[in-house]
């Protein structure tokens, strides 16, 4: 009884963001392929550290129904929408992380399971504005004299003003 399991992620850094796709595949070797109902995924997460410990599922599939045909290796894909939350902290208190979590059904005994950790991060990355990433002193160049020339004439006119009042 020898199995080998394992996750790979298409993001070699496993970062995803809330609204993206977490893909990858998962091989699985092992020599009682023959009896096995079924390779189940599930993706959750789970709290550590200090304090309570919790945790909750996002979602849970079928990658395979039936027996594995011989030793393999078995590769099967998966895609799932990362979810809303919570996302991925590591505190000095406590710790959310994500799993992926892969459970070869086996009838009559342990079921063989490997699970690997991702990193969800919250919203898509929103490039900035382009007007803020060009220069905005040619503009403040351009203004000034103008600003300049309606405080001259502001000031000219108020003199000519106290000067006729005067009179």
């Amino acid at each position: 009884m020898r199995e080998a399991f394992r996750i790979e992620f298409d993001r070699p850094d496993r970062r995803y963001r809330f609204g993206e796709h977490v893909s990858g595949r998962v091989m699985i070797r092992t020599s009682r392929g023959e009896s096995c109902k079924e390779v189940r995924l599930r993706s959750f997460w789970e709290t550590h550290g200090k304090g309570n410990v919790d945790k909750g599922n996002h979602l849970g599939t079928v990658l395979h129904s039936g027996p594995l045909v011989g030793e393999g290796p078995h590769v099967f894909e998966f895609e799932f929408a990362a979810p809303p939350g919570p996302y991925t902290y590591h505190g000095p208190y406590l710790n959310v992380d994500q799993f992926v979590e892969v459970r070869v059904d086996m009838p009559l005994g342990l079921d063989p399971r490997v699970r690997e950790e991702f990193i969800l991060l919250p919203g898509k990355e929103v490039p900035p504005p382009t007007q803020l990433l060009e220069d905005p002193e040619p503009a403040l160049k351009n203004a000034a004299p103008g600003c300049a020339a309606l405080g001259g004439a502001a000031l000219f006119g108020f003199g000519l003003l106290m000067t006729l009042a005067g009179n």
